[in-house]
């Protein structure tokens, strides 16, 4: 049985324990590529782990349940202007992890040559801060108390969903020296409640930091509003009325946004809808602001070249479009300064302000 998380510092010891030696073991995987690389070869090595407590629920009742420690890395071999990669389970393990990545480097160094050349091809380079880390220690549920805690208040209701918590990892290295390391522990709980009529009121609740009372009142808010589901129906006549978005809606909206939305190379491309703003076409309320804040460290803020990206970076400013998510390669392509943004330049860590 793999320990609780949270519930004792016997557990926590584990914890650190465990986090300590998969940071260990990827950086000494980093400098042993690093000498293995020869002239003119270059690399990219990326981790994404977690030690994470997963239980599903339907009916107020447990139907799955279990604790997830994984870890997979991804190497990138870039030499003759073209790039391929491998991944690869990551178990922590110096001796175990090294004899994988050995014959995979061997693969990519045959494969590499038989590939087309890449003319916007992001080869890692020094940085004027070389090196980041980043850990978030949380206050979560103790694993063997979570259950009741969670189900306790949703007694005879039909309660549906997901609860997932525990450590994320993510890191990154390159040839160039550079490495990152991100730690985190967060909890997160998506449910629904259904009605005698099948109709559902959906809810989310997350955080660092478990509050128990905070939680009463998130289920209270899906119980009243399931309570209003059962007033009569009634027809709105085409118009324009004032409409309140709750956040879960918003939450929604603003996930569609990263889909080729708010992406540099999607406005240059001529498949984004921010084209409009960009070129002064259109604009939205002046009441809405959306940026990218990394500071509440919910994800890493380097992407998968070792760029950083800004603490805060605006993206739309009471309506008007001032920045975009900028990667490495749209940034060779168009000439152009990366902003560290991720491989699709989606939204990562996005904020949200409005007024009513």
């Amino acid at each position: 049985m793999i320990p609780s998380l949270t519930s004792t510092s016997n557990d926590l010891a584990s914890l650190d324990d465990r986090l300590a030696s998969w940071e260990q073991t990827f950086h000494r995987l980093s400098d042993a590529l690093q000498a293995a690389c020869q002239a003119q070869e270059h690399f990219t090595l990326s981790l994404v782990a977690e030690d994470s407590q997963f239980t599903r629920f339907n009916r107020a009742r447990v139907r799955q349940s279990g604790q997830v420690v994984d870890g997979m890395i991804k190497l990138t071999w870039i030499a003759q202007q073209r790039t391929c990669y491998r991944d690869l389970p990551f178990t922590g393990s110096w001796d175990q992890d090294w004899a994988r990545l050995q014959p995979a480097l061997a693969s990519l160094r045959q494969e590499i040559a038989q590939l087309p050349e890449d003319p916007f091809i992001v080869l890692p380079r020094p940085a004027q801060s070389r090196t980041s880390r980043a850990v978030y220690r949380g206050e979560l549920l103790p694993a063997e108390q979570a259950i009741a805690q969670l189900l306790g208040p949703v007694q005879g209701l039909d309660f549906v969903g997901i609860y997932g918590a525990g450590l994320s990892v993510r890191a990154q290295a390159d040839s160039a020296g550079q490495r990152h390391w991100f730690a985190t522990e967060t909890f997160t709980l998506d449910y629904s409640l259904f009605d005698h009529r099948n109709q559902a009121v959906k809810g989310t609740f997350a955080d660092r930091v478990w509050d128990q009372d905070a939680y009463l009142a998130n289920v209270a808010r899906a119980k009243a509003q399931l309570q209003l589901m059962d007033r009569p129906a009634r027809a709105v006549p085409r118009g324009k009325y004032r409409t309140y978005l709750a956040p879960a809606a918003m939450s929604e909206l603003i996930l569609m946004m990263s889909w080729s939305c708010v992406s540099e190379a999607a406005i240059r491309q001529g498949g984004s809808p921010m084209e409009q703003l960009r070129v002064g076409k259109r604009q939205l309320s002046s009441l809405f602001t959306l940026r990218e804040n990394f500071l509440r460290g919910l994800v890493p803020q380097f992407n998968s070249d070792s760029e950083m990206a800004p603490d805060n970076l605006p993206l739309i400013e009471r309506g008007q479009l001032v920045n975009t998510p900028i990667n490495g390669r749209t940034a060779q392509e168009y000439g152009l300064r990366s902003n560290g943004a991720s491989e699709s330049e989606d939204l990562r860590a996005a904020e949200v302000d409005g007024a009513t």
